[in-house]
């Protein structure tokens, strides 16, 4: 259900046309002169909308160090769409409820029974690659709103759209950490306070590796 307020010169209007049948009470008018007095612009349910339908995924990944042969890539399958059954709905108060499904109805644009996207991506280490594919199923424009002088609908055939995309990321190995030089250590020297109050200066830590075999 949408609810929503209504303009109160449409009040009036289907008021007056359905002899007070529509919207009864809302309209109060003199009972003299008949002149309006009193709109109860109140909210209401004004368009009703029932939808049938079915979304489904499914993906599959396959790696292919599974054989152990080393990795030559992951490949990943993907498959998303959505199966509209039925699209019924009264739009305006008083209409009577119609069937939109698979039809370009005007107010809310097309409506597919079908439609969905399959892809298949590649990636090996900084290389990713793709195709993806768009399906838009085919359908008819509305009779009831597009043709109100029973003109038959055009057709709409189905709308396919595929996209590509290929990748590189550079992996760049991290910059080494500063290492001392063969030597001495640039924190050695330092001078300590001994428990007889005097100072002593400490040889620098030598950090030279030599061979074992001289």
């Amino acid at each position: 259900m949408d609810a929503n307020f209504i303009d109160p010169q449409f009040v009036v209007d289907q008021n007056f046309a359905s002899g007070g049948v529509r919207f009864p009470g809302q309209v109060v008018r003199d009972p003299v002169t008949g002149q309006i007095i009193l709109i109860r612009d109140l909210i209401q349910n004004i368009s009703r909308t029932i939808t049938e339908g079915i979304d489904y995924e499914a993906i599959y990944t396959f790696d292919t160090a599974l054989f152990g042969r080393g990795n030559f890539g992951t490949f990943t399958f993907t498959l998303n769409g959505n199966y509209l059954s039925r699209y019924v709905a009264a739009i305006n108060v008083g209409d009577r409820e119609r069937e939109y499904a698979g039809q370009e109805t005007g107010f809310g644009g097309y409506f597919p029974h079908n439609r969905l996207y399959t892809s298949a991506f590649y990636d090996l280490s900084g290389l990713d690659a793709g195709v993806t594919v768009h399906y838009i199923g085919q359908g008819g424009e509305s009779d009831a709103l597009l043709n109100p002088v029973g003109l038959p609908g055009r057709k709409i055939r189905e709308w396919t759209t595929v996209d590509v995309i290929s990748s590189y990321t550079f992996n760049f190995p991290a910059p080494a950490t500063e290492n001392q030089v063969a030597g001495y250590a640039k924190d050695g020297g330092k001078t300590v306070k001994m428990k007889d109050g005097k100072d002593k200066n400490l040889m620098p830590v030598s950090t030279a590796e030599y061979n074992p075999c001289g």
